[in-house]
């Protein structure tokens, strides 16, 4: 599932209900793909389907309308969006440096994860050890 489209058709379908036809005109692109996108998030349960008898002669109307569970989903994700990553050059650089040193740890037969139990029992001990200004 593209996310990206999920969550558009989501915010078109919160505030008023669209009928199918008009929500793939709004979305954009392939007709196909935007009903299976609406056949999976009904799966789902982020949107309904309600059918209306239209007034006059013809097949009747299906309108779709986001859930709650659709809503949320949907708001989340947009927190999500506006989380914003801080990071360097230098930053990148030193998280391939220390993929490339677990890697060689890995190859040696060394496992990163018991090193990584040992430094914290180690770091827990010192801290344990180290009297604290309020004890002296």
């Amino acid at each position: 599932m593209n996310v990206d489209r999920a969550i558009a058709v989501l915010s078109l379908c919160l505030d008023n209900q669209l009928s199918v036809s008009e929500l793939t005109t709004k979305v954009k692109g392939n007709r196909e793909n935007a009903l299976e996108l609406v056949r999976e998030l009904e799966i789902r349960g982020f949107l309904t389907r309600s059918i209306q008898s239209n007034p006059t002669r013809g097949r009747p109307c299906n309108f779709l309308k986001t859930t709650p569970l659709g809503k949320h989903f949907a708001e989340q994700q947009q927190q999500l969006l506006a989380l914003s990553l801080h990071i360097n050059d230098n930053d990148v650089r030193k998280a391939i440096s220390h993929a490339d040193m677990a890697r060689k740890l890995e190859q040696g037969g060394v496992s990163t994860y018991s090193k990584f139990l040992e430094v914290s029992e180690l770091a827990s001990n010192i801290a344990r050890a180290t009297p604290t200004r309020a004890a002296v």
